[in-house]
């Protein structure tokens, strides 16, 4: 069953807006941003749903606490290469879109593109990825509610863009 048609396990609220989760075979596949806050919440139910909102709660309440939950990425090579780069990055750094694909032999728009892909944001930190002059995009938007989501988690882990290296 493909992530779309599958329905969300639990929906909650955080400081960024609802999220809405999905999980199967005992592994974290999708976060999404839900924009729409008309979305009924849906308590978690299984034990796994519980731990993955525990621990996304410890995050927002310390942007320095390290994620392990079971997870499962389906994207190409290329996007799992990058994805595993991300999660390298500590919090409160950025990294720009360019020295990213330069550490990883590939172009920037590459890097951006498997960005957009990403499944699981927060988890797997997109958002510390940023333009050299800008905040760059996030979930696939140059502005709007998704960069005052990029913005938030930034500034919930004191990146300042003046960082990037």
């Amino acid at each position: 069953m493909q992530d779309s048609s599958l329905p969300y396990s639990a929906i909650i609220e955080s400081p960024i807006g609802s999220l809405g989760l999905k999980i199967l075979n005992d592994k974290l596949i999708k976060i999404d941003f839900l924009a729409n806050t008309k979305n009924q919440l849906i308590e978690p139910a299984t034990p796994l749903e519980k731990e993955v909102i525990k621990q996304l709660n410890h995050y927002f309440n310390d942007s320095t606490f390290k994620f392990d939950l079971p997870i499962e990425l389906q994207g190409s090579e290329f996007q799992l290469r990058v994805w595993q780069a991300m999660q390298e990055i500590a919090p409160s750094k950025t990294l720009s879109y360019g020295s990213l694909a330069q550490r990883l032999n590939t172009s920037a728009r590459a890097i951006g593109n498997a960005c957009r892909r990403n499944p699981i944001p927060i988890i797997i930190p997109c958002h510390r990825i940023v333009a050299v002059n800008s905040m760059g995009g996030f979930n696939g938007a140059r502005e709007g509610h998704p960069l005052a989501i990029k913005t938030w988690l930034l500034q919930h882990e004191a990146a300042i863009c003046s960082k990037v290296s």
